[in-house]
C-alpha cells in the first residue's frame, strides 16, 4: 500500500511553489488529443479515448474491397487476412469504427497513397518470390479517378481510393453531421517506404513525390467529403520532418517547410483547405545513463529517471535530451518539437493544427510509463496540439498508460475529467526535472480547476499552490503511484500538497 500523505512538510527537505495564471487562460484544449491507435481501441476501456486512429504499416497497401494487406517488413512482406479474414468491403474499419461513432466519439482512417495494394490472403511469405508478383499479388490502386458509387468492383483488379471515402462517409454521415470527426490520413510514414514497403515502393521518397501523390488525394477526398480533415504526411518522426529521411531531392531544404508551402500553393489553386492537420509521430529517442533507448521500456530506477524527462522534448525549450538528434544534428540544443512545428505551420501554411498520430515514451505497464504519458497528455493541451493518437507499444499489458489517459478522462470513475481550457502553472525551469503541473478548467464552469501534479523524482516532494485558493472542503485527490494502476482517492485537499515518490496526482477544486 502506498501511503498517501498531504500538506505533511517534514517529509520533505524543500517546496516548490507553483503559481497559477487563473486570471489569463492560455486557450482552449482539444478534445482529440486524447486518442489512441486501432490495435487496442475496443478492448478494456474504450471510453477514455476521444478519436480512435486506424493506421500503421499494415494499412500502407490495405485493399478495403477485400480487406487483404500486407505489413512489408513487419511481417515478411506477406500478403494475408491479418486485418480481417472476411471480405466484406472495409470490415478491417467498420469494425472499429462502429462502436466509437456509436459512443459519440470519431475516427482518423489511413488512405494509401501507393500504386498497388494487396490482391489476396495467401499467406506463403514474401510476395517478391512469387513471378510477376506486382501484375498477380496485388491491384492498381487510385487516389483519383474514383466511381461515383460505394459498392466496389472486385473484377476490374482496380482499388479507389475516393471510393473507400465515400462508402465510410455515407455509412457514417448521421455522426457526421452530428460533429463527430471521420477523417483521413495520407499513408504512414513515407520517409520508410523503401524499408518497410519495399515490395510496392521499392525507392526512396522524394520531396516532388510526396506533393504528387498527397495533393490529389486530398482533393479527392475534399469532393467527396468537404467536412473531413486531412493529416499528413504522418511522418515517423523528427528525421522525416528535417529532410525525409536523406530523400534524394531535399538538397538542404527542410521537407516539412516544403510540404507546407506546396499545400498551401495548392490550396490556394482548389480554393479550399487540403491540408488541415500537419502530422508527426513521436518515439521518443531519448537514452538513459546506461545507453538504453526509454521506449524500449526497461523500468529500473535508471531507466524509469530518463523516461519520465523523455517528454519534456516536446514542450520544454531549456531540456537536451541524450540522443542523436541533439548530439550529432542539433549540436547539443533543445529538440523543442512542438514549438519548432508550430513555427514552421506559422511561417509557411498558417491556420494548420498540429498533431501527433503516434506517440509513446515505452514502459506501458509501469508508473513510469503513467508519468511519462500523463506529461505528454498535459503538455498536449498546454501547448496547442489539436490531435494526438496513442500507440501502445506493449499492448499486451497497458494498465498504467490507460491510467494516465484515465487521469484525464475518467478519474472519479463517474466520467470526470481534466478541464477544456488551459491555465498556465509556473515554477522555476531548474525543478522541471523534478516536477510536471498541468492546470486546466472548464468553459461552462470557470471555478471548478482541475490540476495534474508529476512528481518525478524516488522521494516525496512538497508542492505548494499560489493563484488559486481554496478550502481543504472544496478539493479532492487521485493518486497513482507504485505498483498498482488503481488511483487512491483523498478527500480534503489544501493547496500545499506532499506529492508521494514517482506519482501523478490529479486535485479537483470545485468551484
Amino acid at each position: 500500500m502506498i501511503a498517501i500523505v498531504f500538506a505533511c512538510a517534514a517529509l520533505v527537505a524543500d517546496s516548490i511553489t507553483v503559481t497559477l495564471s487563473t486570471a489569463t487562460p492560455v486557450g482552449p484544449i482539444s478534445p482529440y488529443v486524447y486518442g489512441i491507435n486501432a490495435l487496442n481501441a475496443v478492448t478494456g476501456d474504450p471510453a477514455h479515448f476521444s478519436i480512435v486512429r486506424i493506421g500503421g504499416n499494415r494499412h500502407t497497401a490495405y485493399n478495403w474491397e477485400t480487406n487483404a494487406s500486407n505489413a512489408g517488413s513487419d511481417w515478411y512482406f506477406q500478403n494475408d487476412g491479418f486485418l480481417e479474414e472476411a471480405d466484406t468491403p472495409g470490415l478491417a474499419m467498420t469494425k472499429t469504427l462502429d462502436p466509437m461513432f456509436a459512443t459519440r466519439r470519431g475516427g482518423l482512417v489511413q488512405l494509401s497513397l501507393q500504386d498497388y495494394v494487396s490482391a489476396d490472403k495467401n499467406g506463403g511469405g514474401d510476395v517478391r518470390n512469387s513471378p510477376d508478383y506486382l501484375n498477380t499479388r496485388f491491384h492498381r490502386n487510385w487516389r483519383t479517378n474514383s466511381p461515383t458509387g460505394a459498392r466496389p468492383t472486385r473484377s476490374d483488379r482496380n482499388v479507389f481510393q475516393g471510393q473507400f471515402v465515400r462508402a465510410l462517409h455515407e455509412r457514417y454521415l448521421p455522426n457526421v453531421r452530428q460533429g463527430q470527426p471521420l477523417w483521413f490520413c495520407l499513408d504512414n510514414e513515407p520517409g520508410l517506404w523503401a524499408y518497410t514497403h519495399a515490395e510496392v515502393h521499392p525507392d526512396k521518397a522524394t520531396y516532388a513525390e510526396m506533393l504528387a501523390r498527397s495533393v490529389p488525394m486530398a482533393t479527392t477526398v475534399k469532393q467527396i467529403a468537404p467536412e473531413a480533415k486531412i493529416v499528413g504526411p504522418s511522418g515517423f518522426g523528427w528525421f522525416e520532418s528535417y529532410n525525409l529521411v536523406n530523400a534524394p531531392d531535399a538538397n538542404g531544404r527542410s521537407f516539412t517547410d516544403f510540404y507546407l508551402d506546396g499545400f498551401r500553393t495548392a490550396s490556394q489553386s482548389a480554393g479550399t483547405r487540403l491540408l488541415d492537420y500537419l502530422d508527426y509521430h513521436f518515439y521518443s529517442e531519448h537514452r538513459d545513463a546506461s545507453n538504453r533507448r526509454v521506449t524500449d521500456g526497461d523500468t529500473d530506477a535508471v531507466a524509469s529517471a530518463a523516461r519520465v524527462n523523455a517528454p519534456r522534448s516536446l514542450w520544454d525549450e531549456t531540456y537536451v535530451e541524450n540522443s542523436w538528434i541533439t548530439r550529432d544534428m542539433l549540436g547539443n540544443q533543445p529538440l523543442r518539437f512542438i514549438a519548432d512545428h508550430r513555427d514552421r505551420i506559422a511561417n509557411h501554411y498558417p491556420g494548420t493544427k498540429l498533431a501527433l498520430t503516434e506517440w509513446n515514451f515505452g514502459a506501458d505497464h509501469h508508473i513510469s510509463g503513467a508519468i511519462a504519458t500523463a506529461d505528454a497528455l498535459g503538455c498536449f493541451g498546454r501547448y496547442g496540439v489539436e490531435l494526438a493518437t496513442h500507440w501502445e507499444l506493449n499492448w499486451q499489458d497497458t494498465r498504467f498508460s490507460r491510467a494516465a489517459f484515465r487521469m484525464y478522462r475518467n478519474f472519479d470513475g463517474r466520467g470526470s475529467t481534466f478541464g477544456d481550457v488551459s491555465i498556465d502553472a509556473s515554477f522555476p525551469t531548474g525543478e522541471r526535472g523534478r516536477l510536471s503541473v498541468w492546470a486546466s478548467r472548464f468553459r461552462a464552469d470557470p471555478g471548478h480547476y482541475v490540476l495534474v501534479l508529476l512528481n518525478k523524482t524516488e522521494g516525496p516532494l512538497l508542492v505548494q499552490v499560489s493563484g488559486l485558493t481554496w478550502s481543504a472542503a472544496m478539493a479532492r485527490a487521485f493518486v497513482l503511484a507504485g505498483d498498482s494502476p488503481e488511483f487512491t482517492p483523498v478527500s480534503g485537499v489544501s493547496p500545499s500538497v506532499t506529492l508521494p515518490a514517482m506519482s501523478a496526482t490529479l486535485i479537483d477544486v470545485l468551484g
